[in-house]
């Protein structure tokens, strides 16, 4: 299995007296191949976090943090949480926690790409509506945060190399027949591609197969394609986790945008009593 840590984000507003006024609270995940107990996962966060807070203004910080084996499937083995108190230190306020900065990185290994946010920019990296350069010390602490993530940290995706088969029909029912073979088993899940039924409109979606009757037949264990289909493609869908790459220059040209942020961490939790 892979491990997956997750950063817990919590950031104030600032009134005009200087006050902490709204809360907000967001997380921010990424994987590695390390196991998740040890001295090696411990420094590898550890650095992350480090990293991160290059990044926050003074009034975000990150109060904890979740370590967890997954699969590819996201589907969780153990867990561990933990408290932490790591204050920004970027030297600036933000105004609105969902200000954000976007990336596109690439894997290593392939084809796959993925979109990367930090959300809590501090207000004087934005202006005009775009990424502001102005800052030598946050555009090192941007190539530094990067470089830590291509130190062995992954991103999550779709495998575009299973094979890929050409549709010949999907009946009313579900049987696919293919005009390659398919290579499937029972169980799969399936990803149709550019895909259309008789009357012409897109087919899409991710679907089990309920059975194999030969290479070149299976059946959908839940079809809901309204109708036949006479054209277009079908693969295994699988997910991997892949290393991510990522220029110097695209590091210090993301896009500014606004990511929705939730509630915080840290509440008060109480119980509803019994009218007496």
């Amino acid at each position: 299995m892979t491990t997956k840590y997750t950063q817990l984000f919590q950031a104030s507003t600032v009134d005009s007296d200087g006050n902490p006024a709204r809360n907000a609270g967001w997380s921010e995940s990424h994987y590695t191949d390390l196991p998740p107990t040890g001295t090696a996962i411990t420094a590898a966060t550890t650095a992350l976090d480090q990293k991160r807070a290059a990044l926050m203004p003074a009034n975000t910080k990150i109060v904890g943090s979740r370590v967890q084996e997954v699969d590819t499937e996201l589907n969780v083995g153990q867990s561990r949480s933990y408290e932490s108190n790591i204050p920004g230190n970027a030297g600036t306020q933000n105004d609105l926690p969902s200000m954000s900065l976007e990336w596109r990185v690439r894997s290593t290994e392939g084809a796959n790409a993925a979109e990367l946010h930090i959300r809590g920019v501090p207000d004087a990296r934005v202006l005009k509506g775009e990424f502001d350069k102005g800052s030598s010390s946050f555009n090192q602490a941007l190539i530094s945060f990067f470089n830590e993530l291509k130190n062995g940290w992954k991103f999550r995706g779709r495998v575009r190399t299973n094979i890929v088969s050409k549709i010949a029909n999907i009946t009313v029912e579900g049987t696919v027949a293919t005009q390659t073979p398919h290579g499937l088993a029972e169980g799969d899940l399936v990803r149709l591609l550019r895909t259309r039924n008789v009357s012409g409109k897109l087919v899409s979606g991710v679907y089990f197969v309920a059975s194999t009757s030969n290479a070149l037949t299976f059946v959908l264990a839940n079809w809901t394609g309204n109708g036949q289909v006479l054209k277009g493609k079908v693969r295994k869908a699988g997910y991997a986790f892949f290393n991510l790459t990522i220029l110097d220059s695209e590091v210090l040209d993301p896009l500014a945008v606004n990511r929705k942020v939730g509630r915080p961490f840290h509440l008060f939790r109480g119980r509803r009593t019994a009218k007496k």
